[in-house]
C-alpha cells in the first residue's frame, strides 16, 4: 500500500516537474501571446476574411453554372469551396509560422520589462506603456497577418491547390 502511494505520488511529482520545466521554457512573449490571446485574434481575423472567400465562391459557381439563383448543390459547392479556402489559408499560415511572425511584432514593441510586466498583469508604468501601446500592437499584428494572407493567396502553390478543390467541386454541378 505504501510502495503504491509512493509510486503515485512520484509520478505526480514527475508529471508536477515535467510541466513546470514545459512552463519555465517558454519566453515571456510566448506566455504573452497566450495570455493577450492572439490566437483569439487570428481566429478573429479569419472570421473577417470569410466573407470575401464565400464572394468569391459564389463568383466561381455562378461563372461555373450561369445561375443567378443557386440549387441546393450550388449552395454547397460555395460553402465547400468557401471552407476550402478558409483551410487553406490557415494551413499555410500555419507552415509560415505566423505565431512567430507574431512574436517578433511584440518584441519590436514591447521591451522584456514590459513582456514581464504585462505578464504579472502589474499596475506599473511598464503596464501603463504596455497598455498605451495596446492600439498600435493590435494594428501592427492585423497587418502582420493580412500581409501573410495576401502573400499566401499570391503563391503559385496556395493558387493550385484552390484551383484543384474548386474544380473538384464544381465537377459537381451541372454545367451551363
Amino acid at each position: 500500500m505504501i510502495k503504491r502511494y509512493l509510486t503515485s505520488a512520484s509520478v505526480a511529482f514527475l508529471f508536477a516537474a515535467i510541466n513546470t520545466t514545459s512552463i519555465q521554457a517558454a519566453s515571456p512573449t510566448e506566455e504573452l501571446l497566450s495570455l493577450t490571446n492572439v490566437q483569439g485574434t487570428l481566429n478573429h481575423t479569419f472570421d473577417s476574411i470569410l466573407p470575401m472567400y464565400k464572394q468569391q465562391a459564389i463568383q466561381l459557381v455562378q461563372q461555373h453554372t450561369g445561375h443567378t439563383s443557386f440549387t441546393a448543390r450550388d449552395q454547397q459547392a460555395v460553402e465547400r469551396i468557401t471552407q476550402s479556402m478558409l483551410a487553406n489559408s490557415q494551413a499555410y499560415l500555419q507552415r509560415m509560422n505566423i505565431m512567430q511572425s507574431i512574436q517578433g511584432v511584440y518584441a519590436t514593441y514591447y521591451t522584456d520589462q514590459e513582456i514581464q510586466a504585462y505578464v504579472k498583469f502589474l499596475k506599473s508604468p511598464e503596464g501603463r506603456s504596455i497598455m498605451s501601446k495596446q492600439n498600435q500592437l493590435n494594428t501592427a499584428v492585423e497587418q502582420q497577418i493580412a500581409m501573410a494572407i495576401s502573400t499566401v493567396a499570391k503563391s503559385p502553390g496556395f493558387q493550385q491547390k484552390i484551383a484543384q478543390d474548386t474544380q473538384t467541386i464544381l465537377a459537381e454541378l451541372p454545367r451551363r
